[in-house]
């Protein structure tokens, strides 16, 4: 944990850089949305699954567009795709964590009406745990 403090300490005063040349608002979007990867990664590992990396937009991703922006100085369009970027991930990583979530559930739970876990038709339903939403 101190290390991902540390990490999103470090990625918070890079992107505040890009205060003097953009709007208050798009570079508080880059703050949240750069953030949110890594809270959803926490927050499946303090879930008991193992902690989710990768997706379009990462830490290195992230340097990247911020080196990109400070030599050429084209600091919107990088933090529109900072936002952009992150979010994808945040989406991606919310995905697995919570395959990876329903999957472990299904370990642990019995076997469905035809003697094995299966889908009952319905989108985003099984017959062992009902709806998705419900197991989030």
């Amino acid at each position: 944990m101190l290390n991902e403090i540390g990490d999103r300490a470090a990625d918070l005063l890079v992107i505040l850089g890009f205060l003097p040349h953009i709007s208050p608002s798009l570079v508080l979007g880059a703050l949240l949305a750069s953030s949110a990867p890594s809270w959803i990664s926490i927050a499946g590992a303090a879930a008991g699954v193992r902690r989710i990396n990768g997706g379009p937009m990462g830490k290195t991703e992230r340097c990247l567009v911020v080196a990109v922006a400070a030599a050429s100085g084209w600091y919107v369009p990088a933090a529109v795709v900072i936002v952009v970027g992150s979010a994808l991930t945040a989406g991606v990583r919310l995905f697995q964590v919570v395959a990876l979530c329903n999957s472990r559930a299904g370990e642990s739970g019995h076997a469905g009406e035809s003697g094995r876990s299966g889908e009952s038709g319905r989108v985003g339903e099984d017959r062992e745990h009902g709806p998705l939403s419900t197991r989030l």
